[in-house]
């Protein structure tokens, strides 16, 4: 059997070290517990420390009311809410306020009959007995497990109080919410106080993170890990019962009181309480997991966790159902196959992904996960670097979210109210994953470093915003046969990199970018002049989505283009001036979630708004026809360029690139597919033949049929999704001027007010509001006559092209698009012209496919007749000086300075292509393997 793939650290211990809950046991020579030394003070803030833990006491048990007071049967919110003054706030904050609304006595006694009721659940009903994990006093505490026959029998006895007693107690909780809310508030607040004054008994097992002597930090963070009265665990029995079943409990609730107005149960609100009832029996069912999540091992228990649990969770999480029975709706067969499926998907990447991490920590040599990559850390913990855990760090959480997306989609469109949920858990989910980054990069340090490089994205795989302009307008120009062509040539340069990567890694084993190959493989010069036309490049994009944003406000708002333009420029510049790179990194981590949410907002819109029939279809037969433009797309239009060195082997490159390939084909061809739609629908070109929609814009154009509080979500995102694109090119920008135009030679403030200058003209031309499509191509005929003389250096044959001559092919390159251009249309001027490709791809002639046909050509061609000048002169030379001439020798190479797999022993193989790029920085490799030293 062959040795599995994997990577190890430096100095592997054989066996893992303690994590802070299982740290060695002090004691006393007597035997006793030194708990003093257990529970040192803790340094560390969260949520923004004391001020933060204020907020959070505060507002949000006044959110759960105003959720409660403001989404009932008049509106949510009512429009009253809108007429509120001053006297209206002060008059909700006395105490006669309270007493005719707030105050219930027997809605506070049926929540308190109801939390104890699952409490002596949780004492009397059999259940097996597991130990949870070891604390730092050496102990491990016993657990029942029961909360799913919990449920069961309260079900049962709902059924039989029903029979009995009709639905009366279920129409009671619709009708006292309020008091139940506040009961729920106030004993989140009793069993806080309760749980904080008892952590100050002696003997107690404190958070690490709740010990700062700040009362407010560790009232609110929690105190003691694991309160208990006698056997009873406080903090185990509220992490499930009173939250999860009280939640499906208000969910059956509110479905029978729509059922006793309605008559009928509604198909949103029977999926609502399906999807919800479908988590919790999820959650209750596998109960036992909970005892390794973080709130049961690391988290104190105090009012974040009480009032989350007792308050929080079934008040705010039962929102959608509360909604649907004010507001009854309906879905159509679209909506329901759509929201369907979003949760199929949602559920199935959450419990795929946790099962296949699950199977691997329990069995990693079963045959389900055996097959798996991962690095063993020097704690000896292993971390999977493929399968799930290879698209990215949490691809669980994208899971987790795509269902709280599906709950709050059948409650329409007509508020944003009910999505409040889905707003609150993106949040959550970016919190929880900050925290877990933060607690494994102290864990495991350097390997968590390691781990990061190879495995990139953090939650969602990131794109970049030209996919929502660009693909909907081929769509608009060469109907379905552009959209598959373009998505094809989109991703075909995927597999094409897995096979262009192995080459470059192995011609510059330590750089890890295009411009350190030029450097390597040829010399300054030509190194100079690719930098400098990366630089343009990346303008030309830079025009491109800032004229782009300023075109989709205008639409969708009537804003002047220019506005968003200057500001968006002015701050990025200003914040990647502050932050650099890290500024830059820190809101790529919102990108993916930015083209998410407007991917399915437009989803949206085309279920709810769009019908379409085969009149429409046939009405525009161009669109389903094929046409000589839509094939000549696939030569023209693919363009793809990333570091070869993000793979740990030449295989990894590959599968990665396969894998990629595959899943991003269905999400480029559906935002494609959205300017077919628009096209059919008579959304695109819009109403008015004198000022026609742009092609590049009919993916916004459906979007702007929404409800205009969808409108502004959508504008919001758009600008936050360009604002990570932008800050990311002027990064860029900085560092390619800095590190390879100027070498490093010059201050970097000085760089930086050079990258500010180059805004200039940048805003001007996105301010003209050019064709996208035409910047796009200006920068990829760039780049293919730029490009092209470089690829030639990759093959070992063309050893003797140096940078003189890949220079003069590229920069003929263009020279012979202008002699195209001018034998095409027997005009010089126009041949010039056609440089800057006039009219991009609407053009009905074939001068762009020439363009993009004589561009490489010419420059491969005008670099070997370089090389073949510079030979005839030195053989004319030696000639004349009656030397013998030799045609140019080829290089020896030293093959330990390769990154290719083939040429390291077994042992390096096991080591990762970060520590090989390190050990080149501190000394050349010796070709013995015993003398290398990593």
């Amino acid at each position: 059997m062959p040795p599995k793939k994997r990577q190890t650290a430096t100095n592997p211990v054989p066996s893992p070290s303690p994590s802070p809950n299982t740290a060695e046991v002090e004691a006393s020579p007597s035997g006793v517990i030194n708990y003093e030394k257990l529970n040192p003070k803790t340094e560390h803030f969260e949520f923004l420390g004391p001020p933060g833990a204020a907020a959070m006491i505060t507002f949000l048990p006044l959110l759960v009311w105003f959720l409660a007071f403001f989404c009932n049967e008049d509106g949510c919110p009512p429009k009253s809410i809108w007429s509120i003054g001053v006297e209206d706030l002060s008059r909700w904050f006395s105490l006669k306020f309270f007493l005719a609304n707030m105050y219930d006595p027997t809605a506070y006694a049926a929540y308190l009959g109801f939390v104890l009721f699952l409490a002596g659940l949780y004492i009397v009903l059999p259940g097996e007995e597991i130990e949870g994990t070891l604390l730092r006093n050496g102990k491990r505490l016993k657990y029942k497990v029961n909360a799913f026959a919990s449920l069961h029998l309260l079900i049962a006895m709902g059924f039989l109080n029903i029979r009995s007693s009709g639905f009366g107690p279920f129409l009671f909780i619709y009708d006292h919410w309020v008091g139940i809310v506040t009961a729920a508030n106030i004993f989140s607040f009793i069993v806080s106080f309760y749980v904080y004054g008892s952590s100050f008994l002696p003997g107690k097992l404190l958070a690490l993170g709740g010990n700062t002597g700040i009362w407010i930090y560790d009232f609110m963070i929690g105190r003691e890990l694991n309160p208990r009265i006698g056997k009873f665990d406080i903090k185990y029995f509220i992490e499930l019962r009173p939250g999860l079943i009280g939640w499906v409990t208000s969910n059956s609730a509110m479905a029978i009181k729509q059922y006793v107005s309605l008559g009928r149960v509604t198909n949103s609100m029977m999926l609502v309480n399906v999807f919800q009832a479908w988590y919790v029996i999820d959650s209750l069912y596998n109960e036992a997991a909970v005892l390794t999540t973080m709130d049961i091992t690391t988290d104190g228990f105090g009012f974040m966790l009480a009032f989350g649990n007792l308050s929080w969770l079934p008040m705010v999480y039962s929102l959608q159902a509360r909604y649907l029975a004010a507001f009854p709706r309906d879905l159509n067969y679209a909506e329901l196959v759509g929201v369907i499926a979003l949760q199929l998907t949602g559920y199935y990447i959450f419990r795929s992904s946790n099962g296949q991490k699950n199977k691997f920590r329990t069995d990693p040599e079963g045959d389900d996960v055996k097959h798996l990559e991962y690095i063993e850390t020097t704690a000896g913990t292993r971390l999977l670097t493929s399968g799930w855990w290879g698209i990215s760090r949490h691809i669980n959480y994208l899971g987790d979210w795509l269902m709280s997306i599906a709950w709050c989609l059948p409650c329409g469109y007509a508020t944003p109210i009910p999505y409040f949920y889905m707003i609150y858990f993106a949040i959550l989910l970016l919190h929880r994953e900050r925290r877990d980054d933060d607690k494994c990069r102290k864990k495991y340090g350097k390997d968590w470093d390691r781990y990061c490089e190879i495995v990139k994205w953090r939650i969602i795989p990131d794109m970049g915003v030209w996919i929502l302009f660009s693909l909907p307008e081929i769509a608009t120009i060469t109907g379905l046969q552009g959209v598959i062509v373009y998505t094809f040539a989109c991703v075909v340069p995927i597999p094409i990199f897995a096979w262009l990567g192995p080459m470059i890694r192995r011609k510059s084993p330590k750089g890890f970018t295009l411009t350190a190959y030029m450097l390597k493989r040829f010399n300054r010069v030509l190194h100079a002049f690719i930098s400098i036309m990366s630089v343009i490049y990346m303008a030309c994009y830079m025009v491109s989505e800032l004229s782009a944003l300023g075109q989709t406000l205008n639409l969708l708002t009537g804003l002047d283009p220019l506005a968003p333009i200057i500001v968006v420029s002015l701050l990025t510049s200003i914040y990647t001036a502050y932050g650099g790179f890290r500024a830059s990194l820190l809101t790529d981590t919102v990108q993916g979630w930015c083209l998410l949410f407007i991917v399915i907002i437009s989803a949206i819109a085309i279920v709810t708004n769009i019908r379409i029939g085969p009149d429409q279809i046939s009405a525009q037969p161009w669109i389903l026809q094929g046409s000589k433009k839509g094939w000549e797309q696939l030569y023209i239009l693919p363009g793809f360029w990333q570091r070869a060195f993000a793979s740990k082997t030449d295989k990894d490159l590959r599968q990665s690139a396969i894998i990629g390939s595959t899943m991003l084909f269905p999400v480029l061809f559906f935002i494609g597919f959205t300017g077919i739609i628009a096209a059919w629908a008579g959304i695109w070109p819009g109403p008015d033949p004198a000022a026609p929609v742009p092609g590049s814009l009919s993916f916004f154009s459906i979007i702007a049929i929404l409800p205009d509080w969808l409108v502004g979500v959508v504008v919001v995102l758009t600008a936050a999704l360009v604002c990570s694109s932008i800050d990311t090119l002027q990064s860029a920008l900085v560092s390619t001027l800095s590190n390879d135009v100027f070498n490093n030679q010059l201050p970097l403030h000085f760089i930086r007010v050079i990258g500010v200058v180059i805004n200039a003209p940048i805003i001007y031309m996105a301010a003209r509001q050019l064709d996208i499509f035409q910047v796009f191509l200006i920068g990829d005929l760039l780049a293919c006559v730029a490009i092209t003389p470089a690829m030639l250096g990759l093959y070992d044959g063309f050893y003797f092209l140096n940078a003189y001559d890949a220079l003069i092919g590229a920069i003929f390159g263009l020279f012979s698009v202008f002699a195209f251009g001018s034998g095409y249309y027997n005009d010089a001027q126009k041949g010039i012209n056609l440089i800057l490709l006039p009219g991009g791809l609407y053009v009905e002639d074939e001068s762009v496919l020439g363009a993009f046909i004589a561009a490489p050509f010419g420059a491969a061609i005008a670099t070997f007749l370089s090389f073949g000048s510079r030979q005839a002169c030195i053989f004319l030379y030696c000639k004349v000086r009656g030397q013998e001439y030799e045609f140019p020798p080829k290089p020896e190479i030293d093959a330990t300075l390769y990154a290719g797999d083939e040429f390291h022993t077994e042992d390096e193989r096991q080591q990762t292509e970060a520590d090989i790029h390190k050990a080149f920085d501190q000394k050349k490799i010796k070709k013995d393997e015993e003398e290398v030293d990593l």
